[in-house]
C-alpha cells in the first residue's frame, strides 16, 4: 500500500499537505480501501491518515477489529490499527495521529458538510482539498488491483454464460427473473452485482438507464443486458445486447452500427491518447450513419472500487496512462423501438490496450 499512497502525495508536486485524512462515514469515501487494501468487513465509522512517507494508520470501530487485523497479517498491509469504543475514543486517536500537522488534505468531495465542520472544530491545523490527488492516483492500477479486476470480469462473464447455457432466457420471463438469475449465478462463484443490472427487452431498451422491471420477453425482441459482478471489493461492467429470435433489417443495423462505433474507439487507444479524441471517433462514426444524434451518452468510463471510479470517456480532455482500466460502451437508442448498447473493459497499454472481456457477442438467441 505504501507506493499507493506515495502516488497520491506526488499529484501534489511542492504544496503536498503533512497528512490526509480519509473518511468512511456517512459519505462513503471508497479511497479507504485502495489506501488500506481492506477487502472484507463494513468498516462504517472508519477513517485513514495517511503520511508523506507512506504509512497509513486506520481508526476502525471495535466491531472490525478482528477483521482489520486478520487482513493486515495475511495480506501483509502494514497498517497501523487504531481500534475505538466510542466517539470520544475515535476523536482522541484522531487528535493523537495529527499532532503537529499544519497542513491537512481532507476529501471534500466526499465528506459530509457536518463532519467537515466537526473536524475543523476539534483539528487545529489548516485544510486543503486532496480529493482530486486521490482521484486521479486511483486511476492508475496496479498488479494487485488489476487481478481484482480480472476476477470481477470472469465471474461476470461465467456468470451470464452459465445462465445462457442453462436456458434461462426462454419465451415469457421477466426482466426481474433475469436478472436475479444472473445474480444468483454471480453469487455462487464469490460474486456480488456491482451495480443493479438493467434488463430491458423491446423499447424499453432504448433508455440507456431503464430500472429493469416485469415486462415478459417476445418473440423477435431486442434483449439488452447491462451487469458487472464485484468481487474482493473491485467492480466489473459489461453489456450485451442480442435478439430473441430472428432480427429484423433495423435491428440488425443497429448492432452492426455499435460493433463498429466500438472498434473506432478500441483502434485509437492506448497511452497518451486524448480521452475527448476517443468519444469523438465513436460519436463521429455512429453520426456518419442513419442514427445520427442516436448516441447520447459518453463512450465510457474508468472502472475500479466503483463502477464510475473517476473519470469518463466524454468530451473532458485528459491523456490516457498505462494501466488505467476503462470501459467502452457506445449506443443507438431508437424510441419506441428499443436500443443497443455493447460494453467492454480494458485496461490501456503504452500501443494499444488488452481488453479483459470475451467480445463473443451472438446476434441472435
Amino acid at each position: 500500500m505504501k507506493d499507493r499512497i506515495k502516488r497520491i502525495f506526488s499529484q501534489f508536486g511542492k504544496g503536498a499537505p503533512d497528512a490526509i485524512f480519509i473518511n468512511y462515514g456517512g459519505v462513503r469515501d471508497y479511497s479507504f480501501f485502495h489506501v488500506t487494501g481492506l477487502e472484507g468487513g463494513s468498516f462504517e465509522g472508519s477513517s485513514a491518515i495517511l503520511s508523506k512517507e507512506g504509512s497509513c494508520a486506520i481508526l476502525i470501530p471495535q466491531l472490525e477489529e478482528n477483521t482489520a487485523v486478520k487482513e493486515n497479517k495475511r495480506n501483509k498491509l502494514g497498517l497501523e490499527i487504531n481500534v475505538f469504543k466510542s466517539g470520544k475514543e475515535h476523536l482522541e486517536m484522531l487528535r493523537h495521529e495529527l499532532l503537529g500537522t499544519k497542513m491537512l488534505g481532507i476529501n471534500y468531495s466526499s465528506m459530509s458538510v457536518a463532519t467537515n465542520l466537526r473536524l475543523k472544530s476539534e483539528i487545529k491545523c489548516k485544510f486543503m482539498d486532496a480529493g482530486n490527488a486521490l482521484r486521479e492516483a486511483r486511476l492508475i492500477k496496479d498488479e494487485i488491483e488489476i487481478a481484482k479486476i480480472e476476477e470481477a470480469v470472469k465471474i461476470a462473464e461465467t456468470g451470464f454464460s452459465k445462465m445462457i447455457s442453462e436456458g434461462t432466457i426462454k419465451l415469457g420471463i421477466t426482466e426481474r427473473e433475469i436478472a436475479a438469475e444472473l445474480s444468483y449465478q454471480m453469487q455462487k462463484m464469490g460474486g456480488t452485482n456491482s451495480f443493479p443490472a438493467i434488463i430491458a427487452f423491446g423499447k424499453n431498451a432504448a433508455e440507456p438507464h431503464y430500472a429493469t422491471g416485469g415486462a415478459k420477453l417476445k418473440r423477435n425482441q431486442i434483449v439488452l443486458i447491462d451487469w458487472g459482478a464485484k468481487t474482493r471489493r473491485y467492480c466489473s461492467d459489461l453489456t450485451r445486447t442480442f435478439i430473441f429470435g430472428k432480427m429484423n433489417g433495423e435491428q440488425q443495423k443497429m448492432i452492426e452500427t455499435v460493433k463498429g462505433a466500438q472498434e473506432a474507439g478500441f483502434d485509437l487507444m492506448k497511452e497518451g491518447c486524448d480521452a475527448a479524441s476517443i468519444h469523438s471517433a465513436v460519436k463521429n462514426y455512429i453520426d456518419k450513419t442513419e442514427f445520427k444524434g442516436k448516441f447520447i451518452h459518453s463512450t465510457g468510463h474508468s472502472l475500479g472500487l466503483e463502477v464510475h471510479d473517476g473519470k469518463g470517456l466524454g468530451i473532458e480532455k485528459f491523456p490516457l496512462k498505462e494501466n488505467m482500466v476503462m470501459t467502452v460502451e457506445p449506443g443507438v437508442y431508437v424510441k419506441g423501438v428499443g436500443g443497443v448498447r455493447i460494453e467492454d473493459d480494458m485496461i490501456v497499454k503504452k500501443g494499444g490496450i488488452e481488453i479483459l472481456s470475451k467480445r463473443n457477442n451472438f446476434l441472435e438467441i
